[in-house]
């Protein structure tokens, strides 16, 4: 069996300049309203439940959208690639760029933002993955937007979104009255929108979430224990780290020129404070804008992420303490991590299974760099399965008497361990 280790990728564009829909391969194009599929419903079910416990309005489904990330994840799979970016000489090509291919099948409006992710299993891999990916997680959760469509091709998963609002606007009739307006926000480079009437659409959505966001959300259940990649990468130098923890203020309701941070920190249940992973430009243990080396992070964005992989089945608070105006606040939540049935923390001794169930074994990382996504399998008999949880974690069940040894390595063999296993 192999296991895929995944690359999340993030893309955001606002555009002043009209679209190249003018490129698209009609010969090789999969628009054709037979083969879109449109957004999973447990999927966005799934996303709108994390936004609406997290206090922020919920994403409609948006057909275009739907078509246009449908496009792009057939794309990737026929060409066998993990880009936010086509190239006109390859097979179903509809546009270079995100905003290029939600011009292409009738998107109006060139804000747009994508997510995409390649090599999980189901959507809810995709998802949960993309939430673990720091730069992806702010696309998620990002105030602005308001409708969303998915797309994906077997191991390929597309997520395009952007402001329904906004597009309607694109969709009428140019301002031609004097005043101040915008241009550049349309397909048509020289439609124009007044000032005021885009600013209070886009407010409108905005101010529609509330003054700040935290992920994960309060009292939320089942949080994932660990981050290993994300392109870009936010921690370099780190192949495995506790869950980043995330907040986001909103910017129509904060001066960030009058905020300060004062602290950011998580505790474990037995309110022992945890080490926080430093990989940043300036040495910090905060992730925000001024230290971000992918220069992905706003002013209103803040992270951090546990030096150390977080424990299963626990419960952990954290705190966020800053200055805003002169005035000193705290916001304090809590959340617990996912529990594994038959959790099993290996500790370098033979393992002694039962036959017919499913265990959980854990293989606590020793370093920053200690993990695993390739085994093989030597067995006195086959009828065992052994699949990857996570880089550390493994799910295995054997339904005959066997002796077993499991011979674990990573990418660049670096990494190895060999595991005895006994099925009685």
């Amino acid at each position: 069996m192999k296991y895929l280790l995944l690359v999340f990728i993030s893309f955001f564009i606002i555009s002043c300049g009209s679209s190249s829909s003018d490129n698209l391969d009609s010969n090789n194009s999969p628009v054709n309203q037979n083969n879109i599929i449109d957004t999973n419903s447990r999927l966005l079910n799934q996303l709108n439940n994390i936004r609406i416990n997290a206090g922020m309005i919920a994403l409609t489904n948006n057909k275009y959208l739907n078509s246009s990330a449908y496009n792009h994840a057939f794309y990737l799979d026929t060409n066998n690639k993990v880009s936010h970016y086509e190239s006109s000489n390859d097979k179903n090509f509809t546009g270079v760029k995100p905003v290029d291919r939600t011009n292409a099948v009738g998107f109006k409006s060139t804000m747009v933002s994508e997510n995409l992710s390649v090599g999980q299993a189901t959507e809810e891999s995709s998802l949960k993955g993309l939430m673990s990916a720091i730069y992806h997680r702010f696309g998620f959760l990002d105030f602005s937007i308001n409708t969303i469509g998915y797309g994906k091709e077997n191991v390929s998963y597309v997520y395009n979104m952007g402001n329904s609002d906004l597009n309607h606007l694109c969709e009428g009739t140019s301002f031609n009255s004097s005043g101040s307006t915008y241009v550049g926000v349309c397909v048509d480079s020289s439609f124009k929108i007044e000032a005021s009437v885009y600013e209070n659409k886009l407010n409108k959505t905005i101010n529609a979430n509330p003054s700040y966001v935290i992920y994960p959300y309060n009292n939320e259940k089942n949080v994932t224990t660990s981050f290993y990649e994300e392109t870009p990468d936010p921690l370099p130098s780190y192949d495995v780290s506790g869950y980043p923890i995330s907040i986001e203020f909103n910017k129509n309701q904060y001066d960030m020129s009058k905020f300060s941070v004062n602290n950011f920190i998580i505790k474990n249940e037995n309110d022992v404070l945890l080490e926080l992973a430093v990989d940043y430009k300036d040495g910090n243990s905060i992730l925000s804008k001024p230290n971000d080396i992918n220069n992905h992070i706003s002013y209103y964005q803040f992270a951090i992420f546990p030096k150390n992989r977080l424990n299963f089945n626990t419960n952990y608070t954290v705190e966020f303490s800053y200055t805003y105006e002169g005035v000193s606040k705290n916001i304090i939540w809590g959340f617990k991590t996912e529990k594994l049935d038959n959790f099993i923390q290996y500790n370098n001794s033979t393992l002694n299974l039962d036959r017919n169930t499913k265990y959980n074994i854990y293989i606590p990382p020793v370093n920053k760099n200690d993990i695993y996504n390739r085994f093989s399998l030597s067995c006195s008999n086959n009828l065992i399965d052994i699949e990857f949880f996570d880089l550390n974690t493994l799910k295995i069940s054997g339904y005959k008497t066997s002796s077993c040894t499991l011979s674990l390595s990573n990418t660049n063999q670096t990494n190895t361990k060999t595991i005895n296993i006994n099925i009685n």
